[in-house]
Formats: structure tokens, sequence, C-alpha cells
């Protein structure tokens, strides 16, 4: 709606306020009348432009101001009449630690990108804290350039271990306008290696990266996502079906055969289910690292570079190695006969490894998950899982240790066998039908 204001008194017209002076005399004095214009409020906290075009008649801002997740509320505001851009930054997880946004024209990747505030002290820890302008020629440090002549004007503040930045562009400075609508952006933090320089620009952590995050600043609304979230996802899950249920599956086929397949007739069905879901899980696994390696490199960011990824790396190469190592086994020796040093070696490899790398699986997983997501339903759930697995395996261990009697003759399926679990050395049948030792039966 509009107000008219008269002014009875004073010789100036208020500073910053536009207003077209009328002069009128009145009761002695110079006075000035004119009408404001006041704009509706917009209740999602951004916008305050019903047309959607920028700057418009009597508008004095728009933007909005929103809270991305990590301890990051960001807020973007173009100044119509002076025509400027503020950036705001409330910062509740400040370590002491940089972190930086990147202000992306065509896509969402890091960089290359000439557009990005860093609240830094610089690559060499020589400048005051305080937010600095960089271009990202490239995704290692050596290619991130500081700008002098794109720095940003403003102050900071840090209360109660939160960081508040307050600082504006001249938009002639940028490629934004008073019509502009939309800013991307990304945002990127560090942990600092050196704690007596916090502050000082190293290479972030594949995971210390959030957005793409799309402002519209002229309605007010935010849109989040990421041209790599589904193949975050995908490469999770398939991670998570090989290691923590097919492997977990393909252990106990091996480990508790006795029990599983005590019923079974052909007495090979251990190994033949083992191995086919092992070797199965290395196909999934060499996707999935794939995946990893595209969506990486697609982000321009450093391949291995924390320990989610450099875990998972081992644990792709010792699960590749496994069937290889398989496949030149040592045959068991015949019966009644003592295991040869090589094959004796060969089982402590195959299986240590084999318990080693499905551990270490579970480990890389949760860090995944941790990077993924700060939702902690998903760790919840996949703790739950790993620990029913484990509570499941422990049971089996005691059940086949101390509740089974071993047969000492007869065949497997014989009636006076039937109720006992466990085969001895020489009733466990090789996929060929051979009879083979107990090392061969508890393969994993």
């Amino acid at each position: 709606g509009n107000v008219s204001v008269i002014s009875s008194f004073g010789n100036e017209q208020p500073s910053g306020m536009n207003y077209t002076n009328t002069s009128q005399e009145s009761m002695g004095n110079t006075g000035w009348m004119d009408t404001l214009m006041f704009q509706p409020f917009n209740s999602s906290g951004g916008g305050n432009n019903s047309n959607g075009t920028g700057c418009g008649s009597g508008i004095e801002k728009y933007g909005l101001t929103y809270d991305i997740g990590h301890g990051f509320t960001i807020g973007l505001w173009i100044y119509c009449q002076q025509e400027t851009i503020q950036l705001t930054v409330d910062y509740t997880e400040y370590g002491p630690n940089w972190f930086g946004i990147v202000f992306n024209t065509d896509t969402f990747r890091m960089a290359p990108h000439s557009n990005s505030t860093v609240f830094t002290t610089g690559k060499e820890h020589k400048r005051s804290p305080g937010i600095w302008a960089y271009n990202l020629a490239g995704t290692t440090i050596d290619q991130v350039e500081y700008y002098p002549d794109g720095n940003w004007r403003g102050s900071y503040t840090i209360k109660d271990g939160t960081l508040s930045v307050n600082y504006e562009q001249d938009l002639s400075n940028t490629t934004w306008t008073t019509s502009t609508s939309t800013i991307k952006f990304c945002v990127a933090w560090g942990a600092p290696s050196d704690p007596k320089y916090p502050l000082m620009l190293e290479k972030h952590p594949g995971g210390n990266t959030a957005g793409p995050f799309t402002y519209n600043l002229a309605s007010g609304k935010v849109t989040v996502g990421s041209t790599d979230d589904g193949y975050k996802k995908a490469h999770g899950i398939i991670m998570i079906i090989a290691w923590s249920v097919l492997t977990s599956f393909g252990i106990f086929s091996s480990r508790f055969r006795g029990i599983i397949y005590k019923n079974v007739k052909n007495k090979a069905m251990w190994f033949l289910i083992h191995r086919g879901v092992q070797i199965f899980v290395v196909v999934l696994v060499l996707i999935a690292f794939g995946i990893a390696i595209y969506f990486t490199q697609d982000l321009g960011n450093s391949h291995f570079s924390n320990t989610h990824e450099i875990l998972g790396l081992v644990v792709v190469i010792l699960g590749f190695l496994q069937p290889i190592n398989a496949w030149f086994r040592p045959h068991p020796p015949k019966k009644g006969n003592p295991k040869s040093v090589g094959r004796l070696s060969w089982e402590i490899i195959h299986k240590s490894f084999g318990y080693i790398t499905w551990i270490m699986a579970q480990i890389a997983i949760y860090l995944g998950i941790q990077q993924l997501t700060s939702d902690t339903t998903y760790l919840d759930i996949f703790i739950g899982w790993a620990c029913a697995v484990f509570f499941i395996y422990v049971l089996l261990w005691i059940y086949q240790t101390f509740c089974y009697i071993q047969p000492s003759s007869g065949s497997a399926n014989s009636n006076s066998n039937k109720n006992q679990g466990l085969l001895t050395n020489d009733q466990v049948a090789s996929p060929n039908n051979s009879v083979v030792g107990a090392s061969e039966r508890s393969d994993s």
C-alpha cells in the first residue's frame, strides 16, 4: 500500500532514502512531502519481488537466506539502488577452518571456475582472516589462484563458536546484474592439517562439499541437488549389497556348511555357492569402484583423498585378489594324510585376508554413509544390520563348536547320522565328487 508522509521540520532530506523533494512553506519552516511505497512481506524468507524479474519500481533489495546444512546458513541479497550484492554466512560448525563458496555459471563442478570466495588466510598463511577471491583453474591447490581484483569488502565476527560473515561486492565486478534471478553455487570446507594454521588454504577432503544450490532470489525459493548424488547412491547401494549381504552369505556358506547344507544331497553345493557368490561380489565391486572413479573425476575432486576412499581402494584390491589366490590353491590332502606346507599357507592367507577384507569393507561403508548424508537413520540401519550378522555368526560358531557331535564313520545321509550336523574330514565332497579334507571344507 501507499502511505503519505509530511515533514514539518528539518533542513535536510533523510540520508539513504530515495525521495523526491517537494518544497513547501509551512509554519515558517521548509518541509517536504512524498509517498512511500511498501512491498508485501514475503514469508518464504526471500524474494520480496512478486513479478520475479529482479529490481523493479520501488524494490530496495531482493534475495534470500537459507540453511544449507553442515552448519552453514548463507544469504545472498541484491541491492537495487546501490547495485551491489550482499553475502552473509553464519557458520555454526566453525573449527576454526577455511571454507569457500564457488559460484557456478554453466556446470555444477567445483573447477574450473573464476568466481569463488574463500574465508582463509591464504595458501601460505600470509593474509589476515577474511573473505578473499580466488580463481579455480583446476583441482590441485597450485591451480587455485588468488584474484585480488575480485575481493569483496566487509567484516566478520565470532561469537560462541559461530562465525558470522557480512560482505558485499559491486555487481559491475561480477557476472550478475539487478535483473539476475538465480545464482548457483557449491560450498567446500577444509580440515586443517596443521593446528597452528587452521585457516591456511589447502586441498579439502573429498567429503567436505555441499551442493549445488540454486537460489531463486526473486521468488525466495531454493533448489538443492547434485549431479553426482545419483552416482554416489548407486555406488553405495552396490557396495552394501556386495560386501554386507552377499559376502556375508558367501562366508557363511563356507564356514558353516555343515549346518547350512546338512540335508543337501550334493555335498559340493557349498563350494558352488561360495565360489559363485564371491565371484559375483567381485564383479559388483568393480562396477561400484568404476562409478566412484567416474563421479570423483567428473566433479574435479582428487582421488583417494580421505580415509573412506583410501580404505575403499585397499578393500577393492584385496577383494579382487581373493578369487585369484583361490584359483591357485593347492589340492587338499588325501584321506589320512597331513596338509602340505603349501596348502596350510594358502589356507591362512585366503581365510585371513577374506575376513580382514570383509571387516574393512564394513568400516569403509560406514565412512561412506557419513560422507553421503547427515541423516543418522541410514547409519543406524547399517550398524543394526552389521551387528545382526555378527551376532548370527557368533551363534553359529558356538553351535558348531560346542553342540555338534562329529560323526566318526558312515554316510552323512544315513539314518544313524541324520540328526548329526557336521561332516567329518572324509565326508565333504568337492565339485568333482571327490572326497576332500576339512581344510577345503572351511575355505572362506
